[in-house]
């Protein structure tokens, strides 16, 4: 029988702070408890080991609700150590589930509690944020539900790109012209992060290829159906879970109104075609045709002819079979959809305090990534004062589109290429090449907080920094541990 240890962070008290975060006691008896397993999971035929995060119950999801106590327990059933991280919740710093930021990994057979107010209502997901894992679909939906019960039947879509090639291959294939040059000039040699760029070269766009893109772990060969009646209204909560992949959301014959973006409300808009870049979530309200029928939701790769999804299919109608392969290849995906959105509850109008660049650079021939000239872990902090009104200004200085991620806080988008505006309030932007994007914040919720890529392969290859508070204390770590968890995969 396994041992586990129980490591507790919150502090014992429930109550509310000036900050955005609340506590709660330390997770207890009732707590929800999650386990990381290893498993196998059958696509199209062929077996792969991958991981899953085992959520008791029947459900894929974690469902938690808006004013509780978010009191869960992660069990690391896995033989390798492991974090979760709760994707765009406001949490307190030391339960944002980081490693070797916020937090050490947890060892194999053993357990850590997380305990938080819960703030916010809206489409969340969990990951880990160890190393690459998850690209073998260590990955789930997170839901936090409003006070109020919702007027319309839900279902999740959690979209992700898999492939049966190992971490290390698909790694060290990115990596291989950085170790060649590395031997050759030895191991002080870093390359140049903003190497000169045709404006003839054409953006890229993928630098994994997915053997397959998956919805709730299913392939379109046999696809999640979910069972609906004639001339009722759905909430999609559709969810980008891929490593790497931005997607065209396809509704087809649907309509659709978005309504929400990144667990944030906004004011509806009709789409039925829209983009979801990595990490993003968007929820649409969709309403089933009184003649009834089978209605895919589609997501395609851009770049590709590769797609996934669901389908929504009233009784009684047979179900037709869908290709994984479109018809054609679809192009790159763009944040032009930004311009439209309008948050529900925006910011408070007010002065900005500290303006600070973000510049996104990177090699794509040695496939290496950084922010402001720095390669993590040899990063340079950005700072922070609490109370302070921050505005980020996101510079792409590559060729690729970089889904850039704020951990614990949301922010407002509110300007693209000098064109100003009141947008959509996330914790996910996409940057586009070349384009400069600006986005403001409150400092509300000390500590020192991930600020990267969610690309993941551009994040481990050195696109992460992190967002730190005045007088506030960060863990450490010692640096030779960092340094040999960053070298694990053949890292900076």
């Amino acid at each position: 029988m396994k041992r586990f240890l129980f490591c507790f962070f919150a502090t014992t008290i429930c109550f509310t702070t000036s900050v955005a975060v609340a506590f709660c006691e330390k997770a207890d008896a009732n707590a929800t408890h999650l386990k990381v397993v290893q498993t196998n999971i059958e696509i199209n035929g062929k077996s792969a080991p991958v991981y899953k995060i085992e959520v008791p119950g029947d459900s894929e999801a974690l469902y938690k609700t808006e004013g509780d106590c978010f009191n869960v327990v992660v069990e690391n059933h896995t033989s390798v150590p492991t974090t979760l991280h709760w994707h765009g919740l406001i949490d307190p710093v030391l339960e944002d589930g980081v490693a070797y930021v916020t937090q050490a990994p947890i060892p194999p057979g053993q357990s850590q509690g997380y305990n938080f107010k819960v703030v916010q209502a809206g489409t969340f997901w969990m990951h880990t944020h160890y190393g690459l894992q998850e690209q073998l679909l260590l990955s789930a939906p997170l839901i936090l539900l409003p006070k109020e019960k919702s007027p319309h039947r839900e279902i999740i879509a959690f979209f992700e790109g898999f492939t049966f090639k190992s971490i290390d291959e698909v790694w060290q294939n990115l990596r291989k012209e950085y170790v060649k040059k590395r031997k050759i000039e030895g191991e002080g040699w870093k390359p140049n992060l903003t190497p000169k760029m045709s404006k003839y070269m054409p953006n890229t766009l993928n630098d994994v290829n997915f053997d397959v893109f998956l919805t709730n772990r299913r392939s379109l060969k046999d696809p999640d159906v979910q069972i609906v009646e004639p001339g009722e209204t759905v909430r999609l909560r559709l969810i980008n879970g891929s490593v790497s992949s931005g997607l065209h959301i396809d509704l087809g014959l649907l309509e659709g109104e978005m309504i929400a973006v990144d667990g944030a409300d906004i004011e509806p808009i009709s789409h039925s075609h829209f983009p979801l870049a990595v990490a993003q979530r968007t929820d649409v309200l969709v309403k089933i045709p009184k003649e009834g029928g089978a209605f895919p939701i589609f997501a395609q790769s851009e770049g590709t002819n590769q797609r996934t999804g669901l389908i929504l299919k009233t009784k009684d109608v047979k179900l037709p079979q869908f290709s994984s392969k479109a018809r054609s290849t679809v192009g790159a995906i763009s944040n032009d959809i930004e311009k439209e959105l309008r948050a529900k509850d925006p910011l408070k109008p007010r002065e900005v305090n500290r303006s600070i660049d973000v510049e996104l650079q990177g090699n794509m021939k040695y496939y290496v990534w950084g922010i402001n000239g720095h390669v993590w872990p040899n990063d340079e902090y950005l700072a922070v004062k609490e109370g302070e009104r921050v505005e980020l200004v996101f510079t792409n200085k590559t060729a690729m589109a970089h889904p850039m991620h704020l951990h614990g806080h949301v922010f407002e988008v509110v300007e693209i290429d000098g064109n100003r505006f009141s947008g959509a309030v996330r914790d996910t932007i996409l940057v586009m090449p070349n384009q400069t994007v600006k986005v403001q914040f409150d400092a509300n919720n000390p500590g020192v907080w991930a600020l990267h890529c969610h690309i993941s392969y551009h994040g481990w290859a050195g696109m992460f920094t992190v967002v730190k508070y005045e007088d506030y204390k960060r863990p450490q770590f010692p640096h030779e541990v960092i340094m040999d968890y960053f070298r694990r995969y053949g890292g900076y």
